[in-house]
Formats: C-alpha cells, sequence, structure tokens
C-alpha cells in the first residue's frame, strides 16, 4: 500500500489528477492518436474506471473534465448509488454527471455521455442490478473509492450480507449507525435520514481493479482502512491511499 498525505486540498486534487492521468497513459493501446473517436473505440481499447460520489471527489472530477484525456476510449462506470431518481440532489449519478462531464469535449452540461455506465434507478432494484451487472468490464483499469467513519466502502457495510459469487448488490444503510456518520444534507449542516437502499459492486469486483485509490478527507478519516469491512482493500497490490487533512 503507498499512502499519501497532504496538508492542502489543492495538493490532494492535484496528486489525484496525476494518478488517474498515469493510468489512462499505461493502460493498453494508450499511445493510440488523441483525440481518440468513440466511434471506432473496441472493448480492448477502453480505459475502465470505476467512480465513487459524495464530496471527497467533487472537485476531483471538475478538475478532471478540463484534462487533455482521450475522453472516447475512457468508460466511466459508478462504483455504488442511492436508490433514488437521478435528479435527486443525493444522486451519485447526478454529482458525476454535474461535475466530470460538464467540461469534456465529448458532452453537453449536464448530461451523459454513452461511455457513462450507471445503475438505472428507474427500474425496479433486481432489474437495475442485471442490467448494470452486464456493462461491467473484465476487470477496472482505476476504481476510485472513499471509506465511511464506520469501515464502509462504496454501499458495503460492515453488516451487509452480500453472495461470494456477487459482482454487484443491494444493500441497506444499517439502522443502528448514526445518520451523521453516513450522510448529511448537502449544505453539510443538518444530518437528513439515510437513504436506506444502495446498490454497488462488491469486493470480488473491486479487489480485481488493476489500481485502486482512497481518497479520504478529514482527521476522523485517518486509519479507516483498517476498519472493517474496508480493511479488505489491504490485500491489494497496488493500493493507493490519499489522505487530506
Amino acid at each position: 500500500m503507498v499512502t499519501k498525505t497532504f496538508s492542502q486540498e489543492a495538493d490532494f486534487i492535484s496528486e489525484a489528477i496525476v494518478k488517474i492521468k498515469e493510468v489512462c497513459s499505461t493502460a493498453p493501446n494508450s499511445k493510440l492518436t488523441y483525440p481518440y473517436s468513440a466511434a471506432t473505440s473496441t472493448k480492448s481499447q477502453h480505459i475502465n474506471i470505476a467512480l465513487s460520489g459524495g464530496s471527497t471527489p467533487k472537485n476531483i472530477y471538475k478538475a478532471l473534465s478540463r484534462e487533455r484525456l482521450p475522453w472516447g476510449r475512457i468508460h466511466f462506470h459508478q462504483v455504488d448509488e442511492r436508490y433514488i431518481p437521478n435528479n435527486h440532489k443525493d444522486s451519485n449519478r447526478k454529482l458525476i454527471s454535474t461535475t466530470l462531464f460538464k467540461h469534456t469535449p465529448h458532452t453537453s452540461p449536464n448530461s451523459n455521455p454513452k461511455n457513462f455506465h450507471f445503475f438505472d434507478t428507474t427500474l425496479p432494484i433486481s432489474e437495475a442490478l442485471e442490467k448494470y451487472e452486464k456493462s461491467l468490464p473484465k476487470s477496472f483499469d482505476l476504481t476510485i473509492l472513499g471509506i465511511g467513519t464506520d469501515g464502509h466502502t462504496a454501499s458495503i457495510f460492515p453488516d451487509s450480507i452480500i453472495s461470494k459469487s456477487a459482482k454487484v448488490a443491494h444493500t441497506q444503510v444499517p439502522e443502528h449507525i448514526q445518520t451523521s456518520t453516513l450522510h448529511q444534507s448537502t449544505s453539510n449542516r443538518n444530518p437528513v435520514p439515510p437513504i436506506k437502499d444502495r446498490l454497488t459492486i462488491t469486493f470480488p469486483v473491486i479487489l480485481k481493479s488493476k489500481n485502486i485509490l482512497v481518497l479520504l478527507k478529514g482527521q476522523e478519516k485517518e486509519n479507516v482502512i483498517t476498519l472493517s469491512p474496508a480493511n479488505q482493500l489491504l490485500k491489494h497490490k497496488k493500493l493507493e491511499v490519499y489522505f487530506c487533512s
């Protein structure tokens, strides 16, 4: 595991961008001429990146949207999602769409490009999971994660019961976990009840990623990588943890 600690958010953001660009440059066929045409892209030429939601990566996604990347080749996937309408203020899909895709050359503000794969929360949960699983690549080139103060990562909680063979799962926020540790309103002033139902990729998918980048902010997050279930990430040989105090 590689751990990097930052005292300034600007440095935290900058180093995360460097890591993402490094993954894009070292992926198979990464030397193809820029700009790359999505119309001629094949699955073997895709760069697959899994994205978490939340406030920690928000400014990183905004900064990344202005970078010169082979956007037509990069396929973005959600790590997890709340089971809510995609226009809900707490939707991870909405956050990603309005930050990462706001300035990229292949999309207009607030739209979702064809290479953004998300949990379709307009469907019943079982159908949403089945549809999303079909979009998964054999492995991600990079998975970006956060960790909660209770040790949850993606939407895998300490008492989540998930089949070992499952690639995606329906989980629920445990009732006994304090609301404030999991979810706050967008104003960050008043805790609100967490959205109970979650859709998520699972550890077999996460640990199959070629690279894992964990983004943490705040002193209360300094040692959360040691908590269960997040400590399963320590099995990965190319795990990097960026901590901003």
